[in-house]
């Protein structure tokens, strides 16, 4: 219900018909969810629900999504950076997902953590083929070296900056130079043939 643990934890909360169980307290519920047996349970779950490939897939998508906190919160782990309506407090979810809704890597960052290093990390654990497409933030030559590291793994981004930004006076990456090529400038300033 996007509450914290000692939400949960408070009778009132729950529905009248499971109010009768007895609830751990805020400390107990934290200290079980640290434990190896709980970690393992989790790490279950998730790879039978949400990684696990419906369908092999040759193309996949990144990004990160804004998980806003107030701005008067005390979470000392959360951070300022970009949200959808300009600076915010809170997390980021950055996730790869596949076109049928499954879930190659994903981790929880501060909203202050790079989009790109985190990028790499999810690159490195996902152990994905095929294409992977995000926006112009994801267009670094780090993230493409580490794509390239991958086995048949190709980074598609538009040039960070918007058009005439795609000459660079320093050496690109051959998985860069690759991306530019599919993304040409005047099909990324035009836009697609299905849209003029």
């Amino acid at each position: 219900h996007d509450r914290p643990v000692s939400w949960a934890c408070k009778r009132c909360n729950w529905p009248v018909h499971l109010r009768k169980k007895k609830l751990p307290s805020s400390s107990t519920m934290s200290r079980r969810l640290r434990s190896e047996a709980v970690k393992t349970l989790v790490y279950t779950i998730e790879e039978e629900t949400v990684r696990k490939q419906k369908q092999p897939s040759c193309y996949w998508m990144i990004d990160g999504k804004p998980l806003v906190v107030s701005a008067i919160s005390k979470d000392r782990q959360a951070g300022y950076g970009r949200a959808a309506r300009g600076k915010a407090k809170g997390y980021k979810l950055h996730a790869i997902v596949s076109t049928d809704g499954c879930y190659a890597a994903w981790r929880i960052a501060p909203m202050n953590k790079d989009e790109r290093v985190m990028a790499r990390r999810l690159v490195r654990e996902g152990q994905i083929e095929g294409y992977l497409v995000g926006d112009g933030n994801y267009d670094s030559n780090p993230l493409h070296k580490v794509c390239g590291e991958q086995a048949n793994l190709q980074l598609v981004t538009p040039p960070r900056g918007g058009c005439g930004k795609t000459k660079r006076r320093k050496r690109q990456s051959p998985g860069r130079e690759r991306s530019l090529a599919r993304i040409s400038h005047q099909w990324y300033c035009a836009g697609p043939p299905c849209m003029r």
